[in-house]
């Protein structure tokens, strides 16, 4: 049994509907060309060679009858036009990795310290000044300017690896 409505007066008029436009649809990703950028023996080194790179975070997973599809999207920027794709072929242990040949849109980051300070906090405590304030006023002395977030990351490592050697040691 069905119920038919008359006269319905509803609280917009069609001259309101007129006047507010739908919401705007979402963008859809822009179509890619991607360039064979490397081939792996195992899916092991593919994994390695994304980790080691850290400008890659999974965007999704497909499979087909054929292979599987990992995405990735860089991870520094949403806007960035840079994908890669690894392709997993499911009748042998290659990976193909894909990279688009877009260019990224955005400041490379850089994470951690870089070398030649890692160089003079490694120096400073090995003769015994290991704190964080009094480090980095020694690097701003030689003109180093590094966060002291990332100078606290980066001595949590150093202790680490020093209680590990003195744990051998015993």
């Amino acid at each position: 049994m069905s119920t038919i409505l008359q006269n319905y007066d509803s609280n917009t008029s069609s001259e309101d509907e007129e006047n507010n436009p739908p919401a705007p649809k979402r963008a859809k990703r822009a179509n890619s060309d991607y360039v064979r950028k490397q081939e792996f023996a195992t899916r092991e080194e593919s994994r390695m060679a994304i980790i080691q790179e850290k400008s890659w975070k999974q965007r999704s997973v497909k499979a087909s009858t054929d292979n599987k599809r990992i995405y990735y999207d860089c991870k520094w920027s949403r806007q960035c036009p840079v994908k890669m794709i690894l392709q997993i072929p499911n009748d042998c242990e290659a990976v193909l990795m894909f990279q688009s040949v877009a260019e990224h849109n955005h400041e490379l980051k850089t994470v951690g310290l870089n070398e030649d300070t890692k160089e003079s906090v490694n120096a400073l405590f090995r003769v015994g000044v290991r704190k964080p304030n009094a480090i980095l006023k020694a690097l701003r002395e030689k003109g180093m300017e590094p966060k002291k977030s990332q100078l606290e990351n980066y001595l949590k490592h150093l202790r680490s690896k020093q209680g590990k050697k003195h744990n051998e040691c015993a």
